[in-house]
């Protein structure tokens, strides 16, 4: 695809591999109790919202997962998109090295069809329908919740095709948490394979992170700072065959995280979360192509949240949030430049009324309004969207949960019901059964229906929102061994898919009539004794566009979508010392949806040990691509070979 097709809308047009939705529950009126720090996150793992309501991880029906603090600690990942694969098997859409854009993809969904939330306030773009996960940073994050399968009527994003990640920042009232850290970590990258006589050369990473946290009286609060600065430029083999050294791709940026929390009384709370975020990417560029761009990103995102748990009346929770948000996305390369502001207001409400032991129920609205500014696009274009919801959970006894939802979704002028049911059965033997149906909505982003017609690319207003249904089933167990297991089926049929494709010299998006995509995902943890755990997870996915009444065997398969997928590790810790090992494969794809250019299969092997020197000090060494593998995730843009990274870690109490 030409580069600033992609690139510069952000880039929306990567019809990326798979998607995730995040669900929770809440608590009987039997269970709750004032005063949200009381319960433990091992047995109340699932969060609502901003972490008002605190939910148990046994009454979910969907396919969901929750990454929580420890383990976030454990992976010393470099960036946001790294701590999704290794803590979730989720993959990962970069375009090009370490800080540029990336994406998370599960179930053949992925950019845009991929609804990411940061502390329960939706944060898809309105232009180009993704999120950038470069621009948080992992050392901020105290939990990541995943939910796989359409969206649920507790949360909000009508276009949560695939599902919904749920990230979580500050320190959420943990009484445990430190009172502050500061890490440091720098890292080199080489390509291996060079030909007879040429000289390694390094790219250079560097990243410094900074946090603390406070409490006075009825007043928490936490802080966070990043910098990075990564030098990309490594060795690549071109399409030729030639070893080449990638130029011009450096990256610089930095971002800030706040938030603070105040008890009114033991019931009530309001929150304020605020963050700023500056990059300066500059993209090499694709393959063989001398053409580089320059990308600078500016955002900032701010909330305000009330919240109270119970009411003297009866036994509900509420919370209600105001968000404000800004992105600024300067494009510049060799054609031209272009500058992109975006401002999106949103309210948000959310009630959870227990009206039985048995019985919950959940109400909720969401209005937000999206102004662009566009010197491609144009200027003062405007949507308002908006939904309101309602959904229970009805659990007539232990081991079994219903979980009916209907959302009512107000995009582009239309009213669309967005219904889903699940259902979940609890064995007292460890076993777990669930399955799910569900209707799915996305309308175009400002991208897809208004971008300006130049030598590579062009909008189509006369795009069609994208509608469809799925369905999955789930089973899974947890034994007392340390042994736990699931594997799910999953089918969705999507119509009017959204496809960028060429048409004559320009890239251009299409309703690309029905595609159908279906998969099997599995996983499996033994934790063999304190020190040693293993995982490995497989996913199968196939994936095609049917169009002109062509069947599914028949049909093209969706671009930059692998049919297999998967991956295996080893953890061990002794005293002071913890360490793993991960092999992950990933197999080939294709680039667009004629299925001409398909790109090789790949096989890298990730490492990395820890050491605690004590006085609240560790050491780490991580190893990533370590057999030199050379590959991209999409054509054009090269991945770092072999990288070591060293890092310390001062954390204080």
């Amino acid at each position: 695809m030409p580069r600033r097709a992609r690139a510069g809308l952000c880039l929306g047009l990567i019809i990326a591999v798979p998607g995730f939705a995040e669900l929770s529950e809440a608590l009987p009126a039997g269970d709750y109790a004032s005063g949200s720090e009381i319960f433990n996150e091992e047995d109340f793992p699932l969060t609502y919202g901003d972490g008002l309501t605190v939910v148990r991880k046994a009454q979910v029906t969907e396919d969901a997962r929750v990454l929580n603090e420890q383990e976030i600690r454990e992976i010393k990942a470099a960036d946001l998109g790294e701590l999704l694969e290794k803590g979730l098997c989720i993959a990962i859409t970069r375009n090009g090295g370490y800080g540029m854009v990336s994406t998370p993809n599960l179930r053949g969904f992925g950019s845009g069809r991929v609804a990411v939330l940061v502390n329960g306030i939706p944060v898809n773009s309105a232009q180009n329908g993704s999120f950038d996960l470069s621009s948080i940073n992992p050392a901020a994050v105290r939990k990541i919740e995943v939910s796989r399968g359409g969206t649920d009527s507790r949360f909000t994003a009508s276009g949560a095709i695939g599902g919904t990640v749920n990230i979580i920042t500050g320190t959420g009232n943990d009484p445990a948490a430190p009172d502050g850290s500061i890490g440091f970590r720098a890292g080199a990258s080489n390509t291996a394979q060079l030909p007879a006589g040429e000289t390694e050369d390094y790219a250079d990473t560097q990243n410094i992170n900074v946090a603390v946290n406070g409490k006075r009286g009825r007043l928490e609060w936490s802080a966070d700072a990043f910098a990075n600065k990564a030098g990309n430029h490594y060795r690549y083999a071109d399409a030729l065959g030639r070893t080449l050294r990638l130029e011009g791709s450096e990256v610089l940026d930095a971002g800030f995280q706040g938030r603070a929390d105040f008890r009114a009384t033991g019931a009530a709370r309001i929150t304020a979360n605020g963050s700023l975020y500056f990059a300066d990417k500059h993209s090499a560029g694709k393959m063989n192509n001398a053409d580089s761009g320059i990308q600078g990103d500016a955002q900032s995102r701010e909330s305000v949240s009330a919240s109270l748990i119970g009411f003297p009346f009866a036994a509900a929770d509420t919370e209600a949030t105001a968000s404000h948000a800004w992105t600024r996305m300067d494009w510049e390369d060799g054609s031209g430049k272009s500058r992109h502001d975006l401002n999106t207001a949103s309210f948000i409400a959310r009630l959870a009324w227990y009206a039985r032991e048995t019985t919950t129920i959940h109400f909720g609205a969401e209005l937000a309004g999206n102004v662009l500014d566009s010197t491609n696009l144009g200027s003062g274009i405007s949507a308002i969207d908006g939904a309101v919801w309602t959904g229970g959970e009805w659990k007539p006894e232990k081991a079994f949960l219903a979980h009916p939802s209907l959302r009512l979704a107000y995009s582009a002028g239309d009213i669309v019901p967005i219904p889903k049911i699940g259902l979940a059965w609890f064995g007292d033997s460890g076993f777990t059964l669930k399955g799910n149906a569900f209707r799915v909505y996305k309308s175009p982003s400002f991208n897809d229906l208004y971008w300006s017609s130049d030598v590579w690319a062009e909008g189509n207003p006369d795009l069609k929102p994208e509608h469809g249904a799925g369905a999955d089933a789930v089973v899974g167990y947890a034994g007392n061994s340390g042994f736990e297991a699931e594997a799910s089926a999953h089918v969705s049929r999507l119509s009017d898919a959204v496809i960028w494709s060429p048409e004559g010299t320009k890239w251009k998006p299409m309703n690309a009539g029905d595609a159908v995509y279906w998969g099997l995902d599995a996983r499996a943890e033994w934790k063999a004794s304190k020190r040693f755990r293993f995982a490995g997870d497989y996913s199968y996915l196939d994936s095609r566009v049917l169009t002109d009444g062509r069947s599914f065997s028949d049909g093209k398969r969706m671009p930059y979508q692998s049919r297999h997928r998967g991956g295996g590790e080893v953890r061990a810790q002794f005293a002071r010392w913890s360490g793993s090992v991960r092999g992950n494969w990933l197999g080939s794809r294709f680039t667009a949806i004629d299925n001409l250019t398909e790109l090789p299969g790949v096989f890298t092997v990730d490492s990395g040990i820890t050491v605690k020197a004590g006085n609240g000090v560790e050491f780490s060494v991580t190893g990533r691509n370590l057999g030199g593998a050379e590959y991209v995730l999409v054509e054009g843009y090269p991945l770092p070979g072999r990288t070591i990274t060293l890092g310390v870690q001062y954390t204080y109490r």
